[in-house]
């Protein structure tokens, strides 16, 4: 677990959301990419698989799921909390560590996935290159990214914000520390990633799912993704609990009990070249 000089818990790191975030979103927001992720990338009996970023587990129980006792699925995470949660869901093989550096040697997996974890490291190019490093020759690499976000709730959330930091601080404080996240809300930037990668066979292509929450099931997840908990960062304790109490009663008197909107995410699928 990441700690801050004075013993705070980095904005960086995820324990403090594991239990939301397993509970949570979850179900609302990962399950359902992860299991057509597990679908994209054809996976075999017998393949040995890499989830990077693994969260909670859920992309790499169902990959186990797809290639039987005889396969090996591994699951790396910075966030011990994240992998006591995956370890509770049944994925018995975790690692704590991530990008840019995996503790792997080169060439041991069939399929190395990762959902959502390319717009939140400082570096893409660097990250890319240690998943196809780890990666066999003639093996699959899939990845997630989030498409854009139109809808209005992001928007009301996003005003409420800025009456307790400017838009440009808070700009500026992501493109330090989160540069990749709105690149890769474009299609075209997830193929061309891909392809400057030197993979083959590059396939990206779009879902949309319809999501359907409470609103304070919403501001929970805003407050947990990266954007969120570097928004608690930015503010402080004091300043954060007065942004929470704010937000939740202008999502209350403007929408009620009810959120339903879509949400689009990106799937890219290759295959490392054959020597």
């Amino acid at each position: 677990m990441a700690t801050q000089a004075n013993g705070a818990t980095d904005w960086m790191s995820f324990d403090p959301v594991a239990e939301t975030y397993d509970r949570l979103m979850v179900p609302i927001f990962f399950a359902r990419p992860s299991a057509d992720l597990v679908d994209d990338c054809s996976l075999n009996a017998g393949d040995r698989v890499l989830d990077v970023g693994a969260g909670t587990g859920v992309t790499a129980v169902l990959a186990a799921q797809a290639i039987g006792p005889e396969g090996v699925v591994a699951g790396i995470d910075p966030s011990i909390m994240m992998l006591q949660q995956a370890r509770r869901r049944g994925l018995s093989r975790v690692v704590v560590g991530g990008l840019p550096h995996l503790p792997f040697p080169d060439s041991v997996f069939d399929v190395v996935m990762s959902s959502f974890v390319l717009g939140n490291i400082l570096d893409y190019r660097a990250g890319l290159r240690e998943m196809i490093r780890v990666l066999r020759p003639g093996g699959t690499i899939g990845v997630t990214t989030w498409g854009p976000d139109a809808a209005e709730f992001g928007q009301l959330w996003k005003d409420v914000s800025a009456a307790f930091v400017s838009p440009q601080h808070l700009q500026s404080a992501k493109v330090r520390r989160i540069p990749w996240q709105e690149h890769f809300t474009r299609e075209a930037n997830l193929r061309q990633a891909l392809q400057d990668a030197a993979l083959e066979t590059v396939s990206v292509r779009e879902r949309i799912y319809h999501l359907s929450m409470r609103h304070d099931e919403y501001l929970a997840s805003r407050q947990s993704f990266a954007e969120g908990r570097l928004l608690r960062h930015i503010l402080g304790e004091t300043k954060w609990e007065e942004f929470c109490r704010a937000v939740a009663g202008k999502f209350q008197t403007q929408y009620g009990q009810g959120i339903e909107y879509d949400r689009s995410v990106f799937f890219g699928i290759a295959r490392k070249p054959a020597p």
